[in-house]
Order: C-alpha cells, then sequence, then structure tokens
C-alpha cells in the first residue's frame, strides 16, 4: 500500500464508561506491545513512498510514551484541536 491510516483505541481502562464501550481502549498490561505490532504491520505492508497516518489523543497514554514504543522517529507532529 501506498497510504495507511492508524486509529487505534487510546484509551486505558476496561468495560466501564461511555467512551471505552463506543471507541474501545487498550489493555492497560499488553498496551505497548499491541500498539507495536499494529505500527510493525502498518510498515510492513506499505511501499516504499509510503505515508503513514497515525490519529492520536493524549487522554491517558503522551505522545512521548507511543514514540518510544513504536522506535520510529517522525518527520511531522500536526496538533489537532477541536
Amino acid at each position: 500500500f501506498k497510504f495507511v491510516v492508524m486509529d487505534p483505541p487510546h484509551l486505558l481502562g476496561s468495560e466501564n464508561g461511555h467512551m471505552l464501550r463506543q471507541y474501545g481502549w487498550l489493555n492497560r498490561e499488553s498496551w505497548k506491545e499491541d500498539i507495536k505490532k499494529g505500527f510493525d504491520e502498518c510498515w510492513r505492508v506499505l511501499d516504499d513512498f509510503r505515508v503513514l497516518i497515525f490519529k492520536w489523543n493524549e487522554a491517558s497514554i503522551k505522545r512521548k510514551e507511543i514514540l518510544e514504543v513504536i522506535q520510529r522517529g517522525t518527520l511531522f507532529l500536526l496538533p489537532f484541536f477541536l
């Protein structure tokens, strides 16, 4: 693929709460491994001249932690405000 958009759950939690039920959640014990596997799969299927867009909300996990987990640099970080 030349273009992939990744929008994983970004909240740590369980089945409690509307946001968690609506959008899903990351397991508190395995979130790092789960996110790393997701990114690895995105990079695996992308072509040489690739674009990966990753949507993230820092409500539970800060962007710095995600970047440490995926072990890849970024070229652009675009803040998003509603």
